[in-house]
């Protein structure tokens, strides 16, 4: 009964750590905020302003080709971990990590707006 209130302690301090993770990473929060956002027109858009943007790509440079797909795409970001165990204990590596962009434009009626993918958030 006196390893009771430590294994509450435990728990209470992962819980939190997990919820701060999932509420408050930068991911979730941009995540929030394009959820909230409607998506805009082009010609009412800002410079810098948080916003969505609906249209359709036209690549500037020669289009990349998705790793799996073979599909013609601007973007693409590739994560490869390997779990590894030793023991009781295991834990994953990365083995792979590249995120490879190119300069596309969206093309929404009568307006462009010029993305350079290097500059994107992820």
């Amino acid at each position: 009964m006196e390893d009771f209130p430590f294994f509450l302690f435990f728990f209470i301090v992962a819980a939190g750590l997990i919820a701060y993770q999932y509420f408050f990473s930068k991911q979730a929060i941009l995540k929030r905020k394009l959820k909230k956002k409607v998506a805009k027109e082009l010609s009412q858009f800002k410079d810098g302003a948080i916003a969505k943007i609906i249209g359709t790509i036209e690549f500037v440079d020669p289009p990349l080709l998705a790793p799996l797909s073979y599909r013609k795409c601007a973007l693409y970001y590739v994560h490869v971990e390997e779990k590894v165990s030793s023991g009781k204990n295991s834990h994953w590596d990365t083995i792979i990590e590249k995120r490879i962009s190119s300069k596309f434009l969206i093309k929404d009626g009568d307006h462009y707006a010029y993305i350079n993918a290097l500059d994107l958030q992820s």
